[in-house]
């Protein structure tokens, strides 16, 4: 089913889905939302992680829980896309910036004089 919403991008909400599934079993099961979100969560990043995509990746996506699994993989697009870009690069320690200036005022504010 995963793979179904994903691969041919379906704009579907996986948690109506879900929701709509459950008048069928009656009183037979509690709601099982959350649970099964998760679940399906865990399989899709394995999935994700075979098709070459980082942890890193996959893990910036799913943290924000999609519900349409459709859009996944133009976020993965989208993030590596901006992964790409130098802006993104981590650098230590900071460029000399205006915060620098502001901390060092600030520090100064502290001394007693």
């Amino acid at each position: 089913m995963i793979r179904i919403l994903v691969e041919n991008h379906m704009h579907l909400s996986l948690p109506e889905l879900i929701q709509g599934a459950l008048p069928a079993f009656g009183e037979l099961i509690q709601d099982p939302t959350e649970p099964l979100l998760g679940f399906f969560a865990d399989r899709l990043a394995v999935n994700l992680r075979d098709q070459g995509y980082s942890a890193q990746e996959v893990d910036a996506v799913l943290a924000l829980n999609p519900a349409r699994l459709g859009d996944v993989p133009k976020r993965l697009d989208a993030v590596r896309d901006f992964a790409a870009l130098p802006e993104s690069a981590w650098r230590w320690p900071p460029p000399t910036s205006a915060w620098a200036t502001s901390s060092r005022r600030s520090r100064a504010s502290c001394r007693p004089r």
